[in-house]
């Protein structure tokens, strides 16, 4: 079942590569006498671009997915890949040719959705019939047996189903059917010798996993997936399995800030933020001289926030306040509107009247692009606080600084100071615990009505 897989991944590989092929040859049409910036782009495109498709996870299995995940991630790699590839073409003067990488990108996207949802709709009606289904034990409970059997059971479309159950310790555990309880075999090694098993689902609580060694040594050696579902009483993040040290632990990563798509996001911070710069360097030219001109001291606010795990920064801000604005904090920190340690009025009279134009349309924020491209901040996650109100935060709600703070965030898009704290941090902490490229796009997207509304900026 599993060497299936593995052949089908590759034959979609190798098939999405020649598609490539053939799509970038029929769009950029390429000639003999070419120029060599152009064959260099020609001989990259394709490679490249199925690289970027492995490391998005489109290639993997979205067997308890289905096609929405697979969607999801290839979207996210095309405008990766519209990124890299746009930004390559505009580095070495071939601008020109960015409506032919867009047309590559549309029609490679529609093309491959096309073909696998071609495959998952013939895969999930034969699974549904029973056919490609792998059958699986679980060790564990009647209780966790049952929830994980009306699981499989309420998505036919998985292929998976519980045929055996192993219960009682482990050197003395009965192995019997599920849910007829007829009796299978009195050990592991002896029911995966004698009845067809895919897959050994371990169900057990953290504190019992040490005790299943001899278990998962049996999978080894009979080349069956194992899988540890920890029953624990609560998932406080997401686990994964990894080599550390030479030797394999259960990571929780809170954040899931790693791996490939985190790489990917820091990748878009560096890319679509250089470009931000560039296209909003009159913009912020201008802004400059306004704040100059209109009231004394310097251009610029700059003040140290927390970010990363705790780590403080230096941000910069276009100054919106009278110099010294920070010294009248305390004196004014009755009047907050926030409910919390965060200061917060709508009518604070430290701001500047130019200094309203630009909270209004959020153009204080932009010299941040500067923090987002020196890796201290991202262009979408938690707002950086200042030192002493991120120190006032406690308990879970210090889940927020698990990423890296953001000039655009939940809280922007749904009414930025209108919040009050608690709300405020429920926000970060579900995009904490929720983020993907898909989600940083929606806020992208929505931050431009959400800037222009002009609510909640004060």
């Amino acid at each position: 079942m599993r060497s299936r897989a593995q052949v089908l991944v590759r034959l979609f590989t190798v098939l999405d590569f020649l598609l490539l092929l053939v799509i970038v040859a029929a769009v950029w049409r390429p000639v003999l006498g070419q120029s060599l910036r152009e064959l260099f782009i020609l001989l990259l495109l394709a490679p490249v671009w199925i690289l970027l498709l492995q490391l998005g996870g489109v290639y993997r299995s979205h067997r308890l997915e289905g096609l929405s995940g697979f969607v999801r991630q290839l979207i996210l790699t095309q405008l990766l890949a519209i990124l890299i590839f746009g930004a390559l073409l505009l580095s070495i003067g071939l601008g020109h040719r960015l409506r032919q990488l867009g047309f590559i990108c549309l029609i490679g996207t529609v093309t491959i959705f096309l073909e696998r949802a071609l495959l998952y709709s013939v895969l999930r009606y034969f699974r549904k019939r029973g056919f490609d289904l792998r059958n699986v034990c679980v060790i564990g409970d009647w209780e966790n047996a049952q929830q994980i059997t009306t699981r499989f059971a309420d998505n036919a479309e998985w292929g998976l189903r519980v045929t055996s159950i192993g219960t009682g310790a482990e050197d003395g555990r009965r192995f019997t059917t599920f849910p007829g309880r007829e009796h299978l075999a009195d050990s592991l090694p002896e029911l995966l010798q004698t009845h067809v098993v895919d897959e050994v689902m371990i169900a057990v609580a953290p504190e019992k996993l040490s005790s299943e060694r001899a278990t998962l040594a049996s999978c080894r050696e009979h080349g069956i997936i194992a899988r540890v579902l920890l029953n624990a009483p609560s998932e406080p993040a997401a686990a994964q399995i990894e080599g550390f040290l030479g030797k394999m632990s259960i990571t929780m990563d809170a954040s899931r800030n790693r791996g490939a798509v985190a790489v990917a996001k820091r990748v878009i911070d560096l890319l679509l933020g250089g470009i931000l710069l560039v296209l909003c360097f009159p913009v912020m030219a201008a802004t400059a001289i306004l704040v100059k001109l209109s009231s004394p001291g310097p251009i610029f606010f700059r003040q140290m926030r927390t970010g990363l795990h705790g780590r403080s920064f230096r941000m910069y801000k276009f100054r919106t306040m009278v110099d010294g604005a920070e010294s009248m904090v305390h004196s004014l920190a009755h009047l907050s509107v926030t409910n919390g340690p965060v200061f917060k009025h709508p009518n604070d009279c430290r701001i500047t009247p130019v200094g309203r134009i630009l909270r209004r349309f959020s153009l204080d924020e932009l010299p941040q692009l500067l923090n987002v491209l020196k890796g201290e901040m991202s262009l979408v996650g938690p707002r950086p606080l200042p030192l002493h109100e991120a120190a006032a935060i406690s308990g879970p709600k210090r889940r927020r600084f698990a990423m890296r703070p953001g000039i655009t965030c939940l809280w922007q898009v749904n009414g930025r100071s209108e919040i009050e704290y608690s709300q405020w941090m429920s926000y970060d902490l579900q995009y904490v615990d929720n983020w993907s490229l898909w989600l940083d796009a929606k806020l992208l997207a929505q931050t431009i009505p959400a800037v222009l509304s002009g609510r909640g900026a004060y």
